[in-house]
């Protein structure tokens, strides 16, 4: 379906932008969080995709012949439900459930959950190689849809980013499309792999760095460059994660379930995992004193106080067990 627009199509897409600004509004009331700044932002952008450039069916998200939204910066999924529920494919009703167990709103885009979202969010610069080859899939099977693929310019400082480009160019993919939000509001210039291979090089010339970054991130994204280069050189590398376990409430893309049982797989390193504020001040200068690799869980939020109960509580490295 393409929406047919009033006399002054101008003024109702920027009408439809305001609508979005509004719903995500009300997304980010229900958590009291999320990335409501990039939805406001972006919010003209998904008002023209889903208001005026894109054909899709609202009562049927998996249409074949639809037009494809490929949401690589998945932590701007508040701004893309916004859009859907504008759009039809979701009921209004449904934002008051934003963030919350068994919502098809979590605050990370996930394709599993929500109808209309073609791939789950997480780590960035996924977008533009899935969004490749879903084109190059579209033309072979001579479908006209297009490929719309939305990032952030976070995104540009990755290598798999320019690899698809070059990929889109040298295939002639004219039905894909990539926006990129120019908002120089990114946390850093670093993949995890660049992260964990600086670290390292830092490490190697006397430095004692500590990187940090979300423990999926980590675990998964960079698990060879920890593995190669910290790990079997046994560097003495501090790396310090956020969001362990299901304590975040960024949805599935950001638990990070199986980062100890991955990250017992690197040769030589410490796992710590303390358990609340007092238990990391007591831990920090004691990972920071180990020669060697050290992964560290930090727990975030509201996190309750444990060990202050303890009189004369105090943190120790445990010792090398052999089996």
């Amino acid at each position: 379906m393409t929406v047919i627009l009033a006399n002054d199509p101008d003024a109702e897409l920027a009408r439809t932008a305001q609508r979005i600004r509004r719903f995500a509004l009300r997304m980010g009331r229900v958590q009291g969080q999320g990335y409501v700044g990039q939805a406001l932002g972006w919010a003209d952008v998904f008002a023209v995709a889903y208001g005026h450039a894109m054909n899709f069916r609202p009562e049927d998200p998996e249409w074949d012949g639809r037009d494809r939204f490929v949401l690589s910066h998945g932590h701007y999924a508040i701004g893309c439900f916004a859009a859907l529920i504008e759009s039809g494919i979701i009921p209004e009703a449904e934002l008051e459930t934003y963030g919350c167990d068994d919502s098809r709103l979590p605050m990370t885009g996930m394709a599993g959950y929500t109808p209309g979202m073609e791939i789950s969010g997480g780590s960035l610069a996924r977008g533009l190689p899935i969004a490749v080859g879903m084109a190059l899939a579209l033309r072979h099977r001579e479908n006209p849809a297009f490929v719309y693929n939305s990032m952030s310019d976070g995104e540009l400082d990755e290598g798999s980013t320019w690899e698809a480009a070059m990929a889109a160019s040298h295939h002639g993919l004219s039905t894909l499309v990539c926006m990129v939000d120019i908002n120089n509001q990114q946390a850093d210039g670093k993949s995890e792999q660049v992260l964990m291979a600086a670290a390292s090089g830092m490490a190697k010339e006397g430095l004692l760095p500590f990187a940090t970054t979300y423990a999926v991130f980590a675990a998964r994204r960079a698990y060879d460059f920890i593995h190669q280069m910290i790990g079997e050189d046994s560097l003495n590398v501090k790396i310090c994660c956020a969001l362990p376990g299901l304590t975040t409430g960024y949805g599935p893309s950001h638990q990070a379930t199986d980062d100890v049982a991955i990250m017992r797989c690197i040769p030589g390193i410490t796992i710590v995992d303390p358990c609340d504020a007092l238990d990391i001040e007591q831990a920090v200068p004691q990972i920071a004193a180990h020669q060697g690799p050290v992964y560290m869980r930090l727990l975030r939020g509201d996190v309750p106080l444990v060990l202050d109960e303890i009189e004369g509580y105090r943190f120790e490295l445990a010792l090398q067990l052999f089996f």
